[in-house]
């Protein structure tokens, strides 16, 4: 059971408050963790998802979700009430039983967390040193964070797809950073829109002096602008009458080969990742599915398929298993979108490019297919469609080619890409998977499949994974020296975000486990993984500017030099 330690010494267990909370009011989902107190111990704290609502803009349903959240915490007895409160605009993660992982959930906060402070010297109005006003550092902050950059590399023409590689998800981090050090609402379409670091600040300057409004502020719905709904009976006749049409054209009309059939698995959704260069790539992946792909949902952008007319929006509302999805709106609320029909057990196509190939090639996949398949526990289905821009690239308005044909990979099973993303911030898990998804497209291209099962994290990475603490543990407990102390300590690690390990050492004895320690420890050291790693490795004694700073801690120094003694770790000098 997941357990809160504080900085007073009390035990609070998180799923004893969110049961004692219940529903709260305009919350779609909510949870309780611990995070680090600098006194020491955790502090608590509730993340919250505000529920979502068309009928109001982003910043009014964060200013309601805010007002119910703060009425029901103040309900919970002191040492349960909650003293980080944070409101996310991303589902929470999430385990196959839909239980929230708390660890992952954590990860995210210390990345959000930095970004949300308001660094003090932005509380000055006017212009630095500098030469940058409030809005414009805010703007820097934030971006030399999320970038790993450093402030004075950036400049106001840089764009921030193109010069700082901004994806959505990254907007989503600036768009929480603004927020904070603002502490106003941003418009996120708004900073969608936004090309260059100079059109971000020139934003935040627009709400700092109050002359911002946002699109949902000016716009006019006509009445003429109503949707065209067909009657039911009538709308299936014609979409199954369509879809005869359709498949009779891939069958006849194109010479159409499909490989790779074996692979789908009927006994479970998928989300289809396929490469993008031609209006005959949905009709496609639909025929080379077959049955698994009779009622598949496929993510259309809202701007090209569902704008433009009564006429073509009706068309495709009605008649197609098409859903819009904004290219420049809420990232949140089209994921939220596409995760509802995983979770109703759709079999949903996406095109992780964006848009259609211009030259044919395989582009980058962005981020939102990672993040789709680890948030809603689903697989990856990799398609590869061959010949589709030889038959019909961008612009063109016949037929120059008949010849197409598909592969069909193996599933991208989620519990591998969790094994080789584990450890990884939300964000770069979702690069990895989508990178992955990519990379097997780019195998069925060549005619091979990629299984990853085969691959480790270094393949994946680049990097050889990291020594996990069980192995140092493991490590530690062979080297015990019998008889090296005169009488029985016990020690409690508490190492970084998740890690927790106890140890009882005896003139004669040593025992360790993973956890919490069986009462009271003699002797308690907090410290990093790696610190701890190099005390155990290079019997490497923490110096006391480490303690003074922090980067060490510990309530009796002299049982840590016993605990050296104990397994030889006493250094040479």
């Amino acid at each position: 059971k997941d357990t809160i330690v504080t900085s007073s010494g009390e035990n609070v267990y998180p799923d004893d408050v969110e049961a004692r909370l219940g529903k709260i009011e305009h919350i779609e989902e909510y949870a309780i963790l611990g995070v680090d107190d600098p006194r020491g111990g955790e502090r608590i704290a509730c993340v919250a998802v505000p529920e979502e609502d068309p009928e109001h803009d982003r910043a009014a349903r964060h200013a309601r979700a805010k007002q119910s959240l703060e009425r029901a915490l103040n309900g919970l007895p002191s040492v349960m009430r909650p003293g980080v409160t944070t409101l996310l605009d991303v589902a929470l993660p999430r385990t196959a039983t839909r239980k929230v992982k708390r660890r992952e959930l954590r990860r995210l906060l210390d990345r959000v967390a930095p970004l949300s402070e308001r660094p003090p010297r932005l509380a000055a109005q006017g212009v630095d040193a500098s030469g940058l006003d409030a809005a414009a550092r805010m703007v820097r902050v934030a971006v030399a964070t999320i970038t790993r950059r450093k402030e004075n590399e950036l400049r106001t023409d840089m764009s921030l797809r193109g010069d700082l590689g901004f994806d959505s998800l990254m907007l989503l981090e600036l768009l929480v950073a603004l927020e904070g050090q603002s502490g106003r609402s941003v418009d996120a379409e708004r900073l969608t829109n936004c090309h260059t670091i100079g059109d971000a600040e020139a934003l935040m300057r627009e709400l700092r002096s109050g002359r911002t409004t946002t699109a949902l502020d000016t716009r006019i719905e006509k009445e003429a602008d109503e949707p065209l709904e067909i009657p039911e009976p009538m709308r299936k006749a014609a979409m199954e009458w369509l879809g005869r049409g359709q498949m009779g054209f891939y069958d006849k009309v194109l010479t159409t080969k499909v490989y790779g059939r074996a692979f789908l698995p009927h006994n479970r959704n998928t989300l289809v990742a396929a490469n993008h260069a031609s209006h005959l790539d949905m009709g496609l992946v639909k025929y080379a599915l077959g049955g698994y792909g009779q009622d598949m949902v496929s993510l259309a952008a809202q701007d090209y398929f569902f704008e433009g007319g009564k006429w073509r929006k009706a068309y495709f509302e009605n008649l197609t298993n098409l859903v819009p999805m904004s290219r420049s709106g809420s990232l949140r609320q089209s994921l939220r979108q596409a995760g509802e029909l995983l979770e109703r057990g759709s079999v949903v196509l996406v095109f992780p490019e964006g848009t259609r190939s211009v030259d044919g090639a395989i582009h980058e996949f962005k981020p939102a297919v990672g993040h789709l398949s680890l948030q809603y526990n689903t697989d990856i289905l990799p398609v590869y469609l061959g010949g589709t821009f030889s038959a019909l690239p961008k612009g063109a308005l016949a037929l120059r080619s008949r010849k197409v044909h598909v592969r069909i990979g193996p599933p991208l099973e989620v519990a591998d890409l969790r094994r080789l993303t584990e450890g990884m911030s939300v964000t770069e898990a979702s690069r990895t998977v989508a990178r992955l998804a990519q990379r097997a497209v780019e195998e069925l291209a060549a005619g091979r499949v990629l299984d990853l099962k085969q691959l480790t994290v270094e393949d994946v990475t680049g990097q050889k994974k990291k020594e996990t603490l069980a192995e140092v543990f493991k490590d530690l407990e062979s080297r015990f020296q019998v008889g090296s102390i005169e009488e029985a300590v016990s020690y409690y690690f508490s190492l970084g975000d998740g890690e927790r390990w106890s140890m009882q050492i005896s003139p004669q004895n040593c025992r360790i486990w993973a956890g919490k320690p069986e009462g009271d420890a003699d002797c308690v050291l907090k410290t990093s993984p790696a610190m701890f790693t190099r005390i155990v490795r290079e019997a490497y004694t923490p110096s006391p500017s480490e303690f003074m700073a922090g980067t060490v801690k510990s309530n009796n120094i002299g049982l840590l030099v016993t605990f050296q003694k104990a397994f030889g770790l006493q250094s040479e000098s």
